[in-house]
């Protein structure tokens, strides 16, 4: 399953992600799409389509619902950062995000454990999504075992040092 986690409004680029997952179309094979928060943008539970919605959850409920994921993917609009693309790179899943996804340039290396797609474009995140889907388990197991590894860029022991460095 790809999995989605934020705040349900136009700046996370929703839209744009129901429209590519409509688009893939059998292409899907057995493949589901989570999407997890709360916000202003009403979206339509399809289970037809494979897409289900839930309410945000806690922290240890994420980690539950990270381990039946295949790949994570933030489709932001507009995200500087994006905290849980570290999160869930720390959680060994293959990333997508867009390109204005500031933790992306941290924590994702386009082809090696996921992929970036320009923006609002609808059929650069349709590549993205067939290229995830077309992975087998191995080729999926070795794209997380990288993102857990690009998370440790940042830990809690960097960070302290950093400050540290500039003080």
């Amino acid at each position: 399953r790809f999995l989605f986690v934020g705040r349900f409004n136009q700046v996370k680029g929703i839209d744009n992600l129901l429209k590519a997952w409509e688009l893939l179309g059998e292409s899907k094979k057995d493949w589901e799409l989570h999407l997890i928060g709360n916000g202003k943008l009403k979206i339509k539970k399809k289970q037809s389509q494979r897409i289900y919605v839930k309410k945000f959850l806690k922290s240890e409920d994420l980690l539950k619902e990270s381990k039946y994921a295949g790949c994570f993917i933030l489709p932001s609009t507009y995200e500087p950062w994006g905290v849980v693309v570290h999160e869930f790179a720390a959680a060994g899943l293959p990333l997508i995000t867009s390109n204005v996804v500031g933790a992306a340039n941290t924590f994702l290396i386009n082809g090696l454990n996921g992929y970036k797609f320009r923006c609002n474009s609808t059929k650069d995140l349709l590549k993205c999504l067939k290229k995830i889907i077309s992975k087998n388990e191995s080729q999926l197991l070795e794209m997380g075992r990288i993102s857990s590894l690009l998370a440790r860029k940042i830990t809690p022991f960097t960070s302290a040092k950093n400050l540290i460095s500039i003080l």
